[in-house]
């Protein structure tokens, strides 16, 4: 393999391909968290990365085909995450606010996959939008198929309430809470589940009934 010889360390290993990749994808992640997709270029990406544009070329034939590849593995990250939280026994109630705190708690830990994910919605470019836009209805359709059980456990049908809808609506929720609650160390995480569950869960209790 080829080596490179640095003045203070020496002979230094050269990163495989993928290892390169990954310095890339995590720098494009850092940079559009920070500006945005319009305000992102190439050469802050290779920065970032602490490599030079040409490695970044080498993956990436544009900012848009970067953009997407780090859209799509954040949104693993995310729905991975989701999945290994939430709670898989447990009362329908116990399951939504298991749901609802790790979403809160993946904002917490991956603070830039939530600004990219969930804040920098303005994109400036129709193929970075329709990429986002798709990328937030596939997660939105994830977490329908987690909480659908849960709702039909509550004896209501689709003719009651609309997932689609009410996933809208607890995201949104969340979203701005996080939003909102970002610098407010004295109000724990507990408290916002307490005051997003009267909200989303007693209110989802109302739905069905004259």
């Amino acid at each position: 393999m080829a080596t490179s010889t640095s003045p203070d360390t020496g002979p230094r290993r050269r990163l495989r391909a993928p290892a390169r990749r990954a310095l890339v994808v995590e720098g494009g992640l850092r940079v559009f968290a920070r500006t945005g997709y319009t305000a992102a270029s190439m050469a802050d990406i290779a920065d970032a990365s602490g490599v030079t544009r040409a490695v970044v070329y080498d993956h990436f034939a544009s900012k848009k085909d970067l953009y997407v590849a780090v859209l799509v593995e954040q949104g693993a990250l995310f729905l991975g995450h989701l999945e290994s939280r939430i709670v898989s026994e447990g009362s329908p109630r116990e399951r939504m606010r298991s749901t609802m705190d790790a979403v809160l708690a993946f904002a917490e830990d991956h603070p830039m996959a939530w600004r990219l994910l969930n804040v920098n919605t303005t994109h400036g470019d129709a193929v970075a939008e329709a990429a986002w836009q798709q990328a937030w209805a596939e997660r939105s359709a994830q977490v329908v198929d987690l909480l659908t059980p849960d709702v039909e456990r509550l004896g209501l049908t689709s003719d009651d309430v609309h997932l689609d809808l009410v996933v809208q609506m607890l995201m949104g929720a969340l979203t701005q809470s996080v939003h909102w609650w970002s610098g407010r160390t004295r109000i724990s995480r507990e408290a916002v589940l307490d005051a997003g569950m009267a909200l989303m869960w007693d209110g989802l209790g109302q739905l069905g009934r004259p």
